[in-house]
């Protein structure tokens, strides 16, 4: 089965399968996934829907982005189109696709502005930036998570 993460939200308790796997990232290190849950993903632009099988984890990964784009790469596009309306604002990855379902995400139509390595891809979640960014105030971060689920929290579970 191909690889799908999303993380654990404690405010909202979902029903969930337990996940007998142990998943191996950067340099070997393993982690366990919480469980194994089928959510529906879907486009706030258009009717694409699709019902996927994810690993629930602690964390998916770091806060990004860890750059902000400059203006003239972000005026290329119009706001309203952007996958992420917030695409400026650091946050919290949800969730990772796998390629299972990561090609049907594309569509026809990429933009390269010029003078840049930046790329404008359209997806059916809207347009999404990507390449190296180049900012006027550029921040120097490496972000690393490597997160074990408390056997105290799974207690907890068991009790609900």
């Amino acid at each position: 089965m191909p690889l799908k993460f999303v993380k654990i939200s404690y405010e909202t308790w979902l029903s969930y399968k337990a996940a007998n796997i142990t998943i191996r990232g950067v340099s070997g290190n393993s982690c366990t996934p919480i469980g194994e849950i089928t959510a529906s993903i879907k486009s706030r632009l258009n009717a694409f829907k699709a019902s996927l099988q994810f690993f629930i984890m602690q964390n998916v990964a770091g806060t990004l982005p860890t750059v902000y784009p400059e203006e003239n790469i972000m005026k290329v596009i119009n706001s309203k189109e952007y996958a992420d309306p917030d695409v400026c604002s650091a946050r919290k990855i949800d969730m990772i696709v796998g390629t299972q379902v990561f090609f049907r995400l594309l569509c026809v139509g990429q933009i390269r502005p010029a003078g840049t390595d930046a790329i404008w891809q359209k997806t059916v979640f809207g347009w999404i930036l990507s390449g190296h960014i180049t900012s006027t105030n550029p921040m120097h971060c490496l972000s690393a998570t490597a997160s074990t689920f408390d056997p105290i929290q799974r207690q907890v579970q068991k009790f609900w």
